[in-house]
């Protein structure tokens, strides 16, 4: 059971950061500049072939978002400025990506909430992630547990 809240929480987090639904949103990027971004973030290179500092970075990643974002009107909210990632030691592109990869899982969100009459409730689900990721994900990441994979 346990295992398989990590590989959801991870699932989430991926979504969250490469899935583009071809919806239209005022995005922060185009979607072809994402693209071209994302090609060289770490949040694509597989875990098993990361190196220490693409992991550490990976996961300051993910403690930007576990710390600072948040649900609100069934959408994820991130209230942090570009400056906040450069303090954090993360690159700034990080921002865009991150900012545009929210901007398209809070339309899908709303898209699947209007299409499968199934309301998805992004705040459960956000803060069971965040407790798991509290609760050990974290951890295992960094230390590149194929546990967490």
């Amino acid at each position: 059971m346990k295992r398989n809240l990590m590989r959801n929480f991870i699932l989430f987090i991926l979504i969250l950061l490469c899935v583009s639904c071809n919806t239209q949103s005022d995005a922060v990027i185009s979607k072809e500049r994402y693209q071209e971004l994302l090609k060289q973030s770490v949040m694509i290179i597989p875990d098993s072939l990361r190196t220490d500092e693409q992991r550490q970075l990976y996961v300051k990643l993910l403690d930007i978002l576990v710390d600072n974002a948040y649900a609100e009107d069934n959408k994820i909210v991130l209230p942090v400025s570009r400056d906040y990632f450069v303090e954090q030691g993360v690159p700034d592109f990080y921002y865009d990506l991150l900012k545009y990869s929210l901007e398209e899982t809070n339309a899908c969100v709303e898209m699947w909430n209007k299409q499968d009459g199934v309301v998805t409730n992004a705040d459960s689900l956000f803060r069971i992630y965040k407790e798991k990721y509290k609760a050990g994900a974290r951890d295992s990441l960094l230390k590149n547990n194929d546990y967490c994979i």
